[in-house]
C-alpha cells in the first residue's frame, strides 16, 4: 500500500470548489495509478497566505489590453473536425484534450466523477500506457480506429467504444457535451484573438505566482506556518506506512517546498530517518530557484556545480510542458533529477493546470513508477 502526500501549488485555498477538485484528482491517482488501497493526504499551505489587500485590482487589465474582434461564432455540431485534425498525428493527445475537458466540466459543476467517467479514464489510461509497450492487436485497433474518424462526433464516438459499456447513453452525452465546448473555445480562439485570450488569463496567475512565492522565500511566520503543515503531511505518512511506500507529488511552488524541505530535514523538522520513494515534481521551478541561488541548502555551491538533489528521496521525476509557463527542468541543476517532457496540448494559459486531468500523465507516471519498482 502506497501514502502519497500532495502538496499543492500557487493560487490554492480552501473552497467548495478546490475540495471537488481535489476529490475527483484523488479518485483519478487511484483508478489510474495507486489503487483504491492508496492513502492521500493533501495538506492545504495555501490557507496560511492572507488575501490581497485590493482584491487583486492590480492585474485587471482586460479593459486596455483587450485586442478582440468580434464575438465567438458558434460552429455547426455535426461536421466539425478540431478533434480528427489532432488525432491523425497523436491519437493520444486527442484523448487527452477530449476527457480532460470531460473532468473540468465535472469540476466546474462541483460534482465527484462519476464511476462511469472513472472507469472510462481507467480504460483510456491502460489503452495509452499499452501503446508504449507492446500493444496488442486491440490496443492498435482501438487508436487506429480514433485515427480514422472524419469528424469530431465519430471521434466522440469511437472513444465511447472504450468504455465498459458502450451502449450506455449517459456516457455518449458527456462525452459529446466535452467535444462541443472544445469546439466552441476554438471558435471563440480564432474569433477574440490569442493576445486578448493569453493576457487575460496569465496576467493574474502570474501576479498570483510571484505573490505566493515571495511570501515562501522570506523568512517569518507564513513561512514556517506553510513548513508545518507540509511538515506534518510528511511525517504522518512516514510514521504510518506500514511497510509501505511514501511518495509525495508537488505541483508547482508545492514541488519547491517538498524539495526545499527535503534537501534539509533538520530546518524541515522531519525524521532524520525520512526516505521517501519517489520525490515527483510537476510544472514546478526547483530547477529556476537552484539557478538563481535562492537555496540555503545549496547557496556555497560554485557557479554551474550540479547539486545532487535531496538525499531523502530514492528517486526525483521532474515533470514540465514545454510551453507551461511555470514549468522548469531540473538538469543539469540537479544530479540525480529525472526531467521528462510532456506536452498537455493545450493553450499557454492552461497548460500549468492541465497535468492532473490527462490520461497520458497518468500513464506515463504510472509505467516510470513501475519501472522504478516504486509500485
Amino acid at each position: 500500500m502506497s501514502t502519497i502526500v500532495f502538496v499543492h501549488g500557487v493560487s490554492t485555498r480552501t473552497t467548495p470548489e478546490y475540495d471537488i477538485q481535489k476529490e475527483n484528482r484523488i479518485s483519478l491517482f487511484k483508478t489510474a495509478v495507486f489503487g483504491d488501497a492508496s492513502i492521500f493526504l493533501s495538506p492545504m499551505w495555501g490557507d496560511h497566505v492572507p488575501q490581497l489587500l485590493f482584491d487583486g485590482a492590480s492585474f485587471r487589465k482586460s479593459e486596455t489590453l483587450d485586442l478582440a474582434i468580434g464575438d465567438p461564432t458558434p460552429q455547426p455540431a455535426g461536421d466539425t473536425i478540431v478533434l480528427p485534425a489532432i488525432a491523425k498525428g497523436a491519437p493520444s493527445s486527442a484523448l487527452d484534450l477530449l476527457i480532460s475537458e470531460r473532468i473540468r466540466m465535472v469540476d466546474n459543476s462541483k460534482q465527484p466523477l462519476s464511476p462511469e467517467d472513472l472507469a472510462l479514464f481507467g480504460r483510456i489510461v491502460d489503452l495509452l500506457d499499452a501503446e508504449t509497450q507492446n500493444p496488442s492487436e486491440a490496443t492498435t485497433a482501438a487508436l487506429r480506429g480514433l485515427q480514422k474518424a472524419v469528424t469530431d462526433q465519430e471521434f466522440v464516438s469511437e472513444v465511447n467504444k472504450l468504455s465498459d459499456a458502450p451502449h450506455h447513453l449517459g456516457i455518449v452525452d458527456m462525452l459529446t457535451s466535452a467535444k462541443d465546448a472544445i469546439v466552441d473555445r476554438a471558435a471563440s480562439l480564432t474569433a477574440k484573438g490569442l493576445h486578448s485570450t493569453v493576457v487575460e488569463r496569465l496576467n493574474p496567475s502570474v501576479a498570483r505566482f510571484l505573490g505566493d512565492v515571495f511570501l515562501y522565500l522570506k523568512e517569518g511566520k507564513i513561512r514556517e506556518e506553510i513548513r508545518t503543515t507540509v511538515g506534518d503531511a510528511i511525517r504522518t505518512a512516514w510514521e504510518n506506512r506500514n511497510g509501505g511506500k511514501v511518495i509525495v507529488i508537488g505541483h508547482s511552488l508545492g514541488g519547491v517546498i517538498l524539495y526545499d524541505m527535503l534537501s534539509d530535514l533538520k530546518s524541515a523538522d522531519l525524521p532524520e530517518d525520512l526516505k521517501v520513494d519517489a520525490l515527483i515534481t510537476v510544472g514546478s521551478q526547483p530547477g529556476l530557484f537552484q539557478e538563481l541561488g535562492l537555496f540555503a541548502s545549496t547557496a556555497s555551491l560554485p557557479a554551474k556545480t550540479a547539486a545532487r538533489g535531496p538525499d531523502a528521496a530514492s528517486l526525483w521525476f521532474n515533470v514540465f510542458d514545454p510551453i507551461d509557463v511555470f514549468g522548469f527542468s531540473a538538469k543539469p541543476m540537479f544530479a540525480r533529477a529525472e526531467d521528462y517532457s510532456f506536452n498537455t496540448i493545450t493553450g499557454l494559459a492552461s497548460a500549468h493546470s492541465a497535468y492532473f486531468t490527462r490520461p497520458q500523465f497518468y500513464a506515463r507516471l504510472r509505467r516510470r513508477l513501475v519501472d522504478a519498482g516504486v509500485i
